[in-house]
């Protein structure tokens, strides 16, 4: 990435909902801190303490502002004439209070502070503990990755070089599709019929010994098969040498082979059928424990993992067909895109990879990330009868597709109101509890949000919910021919939605 005069923090998000104290905000470019002598400026003034506290090396002093100017706050730092730097970590310093720490927030650049471009999103930010700052481990995997293939290309090619310039040639009818791709541009795309792509050069880099390792690719299967993703499998030679394939029940599985017993090493849970979107499977290797990541996803695990893949008698790297010892049944079919494998230092990995961040094509740029941490609180409950419930307090998983929650999305707050109120009855004897169904309506769309049974007393609380909306409570009657009593425009500003403690 080039240098930028310009950098700014937007989408903040503390741990809690009291608002965000700070007692440092570093921009570094490599290790070297770049923010010094920096012009840094915030959208909102804050409520105490002072900017120039973040960035004068002292943990005990900082800057704190109020959950209300959270939402729209942004930091920006001018570098200065002929001080563009390329920001690539971070490092913040807390306060006393953990709820008041910074967990998400998203990284900018622009050259003229008008036009602004994403760089990175920091998300899940561990508290390093009080008067303390981070720590970021950085990710070498550019370094150690020995074939990178984005399958990019016109429509119908046949040759391809990955990007650390192996080249791969094509068997049977394999090409790039640009028609439908997995991501925009092309993928490679087979038949099933004895189509793969393969190099055979270079093959040591895929001997990986006893270390650290990744395998991983995208696909979209038009098949429910066994089927081969990745193959430089044997069975016969010294050492190991290994497979990523769908098994004949077509769940992804990591396959070893040699002169040695040959088998499944790590397998995962469930199967990939031809209905299924694009799936991507990763199966890493670190400091001995082997994972499996399914769609970003944690599902399986082997520890004291010690294989010794040193076996290069398969004679190639093939993806998309079984190649080192040929069996055509388990030629793959349908399209097969970004493949990554990386040998070596599988311990550190960039921040978009596996259970965190956007589904994006991978580069080779060293990149660092802050350590990350387990949600602090999550999602309450699933609505009765409506879509699948709001993720509000979890930590983000993807990156931020916007700075500010609007009305296009349905989401303005944070998830931290409540609703609540008693059914009594309106025949005599009046106000007596009512038992009865109670539907909250958001008055926005009227989306039905909740919906629960009022209980003996006539108490219904609705909690959790987005506390900048306007609702609407319909209570059933049912008693009394259904006939529903409505109470409309809850808010907050007339106090009929309540904060959560």
């Amino acid at each position: 990435m080039a240098a930028h005069r310009y950098w700014r923090a937007v989408s903040l998000q503390a741990y809690g909902v009291g608002g965000l104290e700070l007692s440092e905000f570093h921009l570094l470019a490599g290790t070297t801190r770049v923010d010094a002598a920096a012009a840094l400026t915030a959208s909102a003034a804050p409520a105490t303490g002072t900017l120039a506290n973040l960035k004068d090396d002292a943990l005990g002093t900082g800057a704190a502002w109020p959950a209300v100017d959270l939402k729209t706050l942004v930091l920006t730092w001018d570098l200065g004439a002929g001080g563009a730097q390329d920001v690539s970590d971070v490092r913040l310093g807390a306060m006393a209070d953990r709820s008041k720490f910074l967990m998400n927030f998203k990284l900018q650049f622009s050259d003229d502070a008008l036009a602004w471009s994403d760089s990175f999103v920091f998300a899940g930010i561990t508290w390093p503990g009080a008067n303390t700052k981070t720590l970021s481990v950085l990710d070498d995997s550019g370094s150690k990755t020995v074939t990178l293939l984005h399958f990019n290309g016109a429509n119908g090619a046949t040759t391809f070089t990955d990007e650390k310039g192996k080249a791969y040639t094509a068997a049977g009818n394999a090409q790039l599709t640009t028609a439908s791709p997995i991501f925009i541009g092309a993928s490679l795309l087979l038949d099933g019929a004895g189509d793969w792509v393969q190099t055979t050069t270079g093959l040591t880099d895929f001997a990986f010994g006893t270390g650290d390792f990744i395998v991983e690719c995208r696909f979209k299967t038009t098949a429910n098969r066994a089927q081969c993703l990745i193959d430089f499998y044997v069975n016969n030679g010294a050492g190991y040498a290994w497979q990523l394939w769908l098994n004949s029940q077509s769940i992804p599985e990591f396959y070893r082979g040699g002169g040695q017993l040959s088998g499944a090493v790590i397998t995962g849970r469930s199967a990939v059928t031809a209905s299924d979107p694009v799936r991507h499977v990763a199966v890493v290797r670190r400091s001995g424990r082997l994972m499996m990541f399914v769609d970003r996803a944690f599902v399986a695990a082997v520890d004291g993992d010690t294989t010794d893949y040193t076996n290069t008698s398969a004679g190639q790297l093939a993806i998309g067909a079984q190649v080192g010892v040929r069996n055509a049944s388990y030629d793959f079919a349908g399209q097969i895109d970004e493949v990554r494998i990386v040998k070596g230092s599988a311990g550190t990995w960039r921040a978009s990879d596996f259970s965190i961040g956007a589904d994006v094509e991978y580069d080779l740029f060293d990149k660092s990330l802050i350590a990350r941490s387990t949600p602090v609180r999550s999602a309450q409950w699933t609505p009765v009868g409506v879509g699948p419930a709001i993720s509000y307090g979890r930590v983000a998983v993807a990156a931020f597709p916007r700075g500010r929650k609007d009305y296009l999305s349905g989401v303005l707050g944070e998830g931290i109101g409540r609703v609540r109120g008693y059914t009594l009855d309106y025949v005599n004897p009046l106000n007596k509890p009512y038992p009865c169904r109670v539907v909250l309506v958001r008055e926005a769309g009227n989306l039905a949000v909740r919906e629960q049974w009022s209980k003996a007393d006539g108490s219904y609380d609705f909690q959790f919910v987005d506390e900048l909306q306007s609702y609407t409570v319909v209570a059933y009657y049912l008693a009394h021919g259904k006939r529903a009593v409505i109470t409309d425009g809850l808010t907050l500003a007339n106090g009929k939605v309540e904060l959560m403690p």
